[in-house]
């Protein structure tokens, strides 16, 4: 399953890149979000950092661990998590146009196991209807956070 979502947000590029990937200050900026513990690298968005997400979903507390895979500072960064056998990977893309930035969330599912297998497949339209929902919350509370700051 591939969901991509855009959101243009009133911030030059290296703004938004940095309110993105401020995982400190996470928790602050997405309502959703409870907490942020970090492994290997600390805060700083570097290849290999990994942190542990707690935050609401579906009326549910969950915790999952984030790898962040890539980064190409201030045009990209992916993050890679494992949640009830599926993989999913993030890519955040910036794109500046006249002192605005666009910004592109492509999140790929592989369900890994079959658990996963049937929440991604028999269960599709409505977990791709809540993970849409959920991604597009994220994006705005991103967007606020960014232009009020």
């Amino acid at each position: 399953m591939k969901i991509i979502l855009t959101q243009l947000v009133k911030a030059p590029k290296h703004k938004v890149y940095f309110v993105f990937t401020d995982f400190q200050n996470i928790p602050k900026n997405l309502a959703h979000v409870h907490h942020i513990d970090f492994f290997e690298g600390g805060a700083q968005p570097i290849v290999g950092m990994r942190m542990r997400e707690t935050r609401s979903t579906f009326g549910k507390t969950t915790s999952e661990v984030l790898h962040l895979n890539k980064v190409d500072a201030p045009h990209s960064f992916e993050i890679t998590s494992h949640s009830r056998g599926v993989t999913y990977n993030k890519r955040y893309r910036f794109e500046e146009k006249d002192g605005h930035t666009h910004v592109t969330l492509a999140l790929e599912a592989f369900p890994k196991t079959r658990p996963g297998k049937t929440l991604v497949f028999l269960r599709g339209s409505l977990f791709r209807k809540n993970l849409v929902g959920a991604l597009n919350k994220d994006l705005l509370d991103f967007k606020k956070a960014t232009e009020k700051s």
